[in-house]
């Protein structure tokens, strides 16, 4: 992708490893990023974390607050987004009692 001075690109699960390191390239590439995360108060470490790899564009990162698994804040995530990199999946933070221990991944939910 060649950045346009207007292009914002909304990246999913920003907190993780692979949405940290897709919104850092498009940083550096000269893209506006807004990501999207479950809670506005991990904003402040994303965007340290962010910084501490080389993104010194993070003036141009902002936060979105919107739930993978609900709809509230996707349109508001998404307003005046020209491209979007989904990279979030929800994953549970600990293994059902239920499930087998050999099992780790999940299919996304349907959207």
């Amino acid at each position: 992708m060649n950045a346009r001075a207007d292009a914002t690109v909304a990246v999913t699960g920003i907190g993780g490893f692979v949405g940290r390191h897709v919104a850092l390239l498009l940083l550096r590439r000269g893209y506006d990023v807004r990501g999207t995360v479950r809670d506005l108060a991990r904003a402040e470490e994303i965007e340290r974390s962010i910084r501490a790899a080389g993104g010194t564009e993070a003036a141009k990162l902002s936060f979105a607050e919107a739930d993978l698994l609900g709809e509230k804040g996707w349109a508001d995530a998404f307003a005046g987004v020209s491209y979007v990199m989904h990279t979030a999946s929800p994953f549970p933070a600990r293994l059902p009692a239920d499930e087998p221990k050999k099992r780790r991944s999940w299919p996304a939910p349907k959207a």
